[in-house]
């Protein structure tokens, strides 16, 4: 259950902020206790501490008292570390969107509280062809445009997924955004722009242009005045 929660909803927060506190009265009770056994556990260790300088108790009898010491301060410490999950910190500084829950909310692990953006670490992950694979590696530029902008938008190659996906037969690459803008927003779809290595011996016509055949493609050439079928291969 919720006893304090500081999501406030459009605000940015820092790391380490606590945002989201859930009831742990029985965990502290149950530390309360264990203070006082290990206080009492000390007391005994002490103690018995002077007695053994005069062989007046074991050293079996004083090792047990030292071990239930020990015992409990383990004890402590699985208690409080189950007292910190109950509190729930910004894991970095960044900005609170929607709230999910309120007050007094019942939650479990898999409850969506919030979510937590930064704008100042943004990635970009997009596809490349294949073909296009060995072109694309570490630390190398590219461009990208926002749907009905014309700035490109600058972003560096950090890592790619080393292996060709099956399905699409692409390569994924994530590359780090280096620009600031307030029109940047997290989950955008963009036109990315990679600059390839350029072919000799090509020409891009457009793909109207080109007849599919039964085993190969084509195109219509003019050539002195008349039109003629010529064979093509696509790539």
């Amino acid at each position: 259950r919720i006893v304090q929660l500081n999501l406030p909803e459009g605000k940015k927060v820092a790391k380490g902020t606590l945002l989201v506190k859930l009831f742990d009265g029985d965990l502290q009770a149950q530390l309360s206790k264990l203070k006082v056994q290990w206080k009492n556990a000390q007391a005994t260790v002490e103690r018995q501490k002077e007695f053994l300088k005069i062989n007046g108790i074991s050293q079996q009898d004083y090792d047990q008292s030292v071990t239930q010491v020990a015992s409990l301060e383990a004890d402590i410490a699985a208690i409080k570390a189950q007292i910190s999950k109950t509190e729930i910190c910004a894991p970095f500084s960044g900005t609170i969107g929607l709230r999910s829950v309120s007050q007094g909310a019942f939650v479990t692990p898999g409850t969506k509280l919030a979510v937590i953006r930064t704008e100042d670490k943004l990635k970009l992950d997009f596809n490349v062809p294949e073909v296009q694979a060995p072109a694309i590696g570490n630390s190398a530029r590219v461009y990208f445009r926002l749907p009905g902008d014309t700035l490109k938008y600058p972003a560096t190659v950090i890592a790619t997924e080393k292996s060709i996906d099956d399905a699409s037969l692409n390569l994924k690459v994530r590359a780090s955004v280096t620009a600031k803008s307030k029109n940047l927003i997290p989950g955008t779809a963009v036109n990315v722009i990679v600059a390839l290595e350029a072919r000799k011996g090509t020409m891009m016509i457009p793909t109207q242009a080109v007849i599919p055949q039964a085993r190969f493609k084509s195109v219509i050439v003019s050539r002195n005045g008349k039109a003629e079928m010529v064979k093509v291969k696509t790539g």
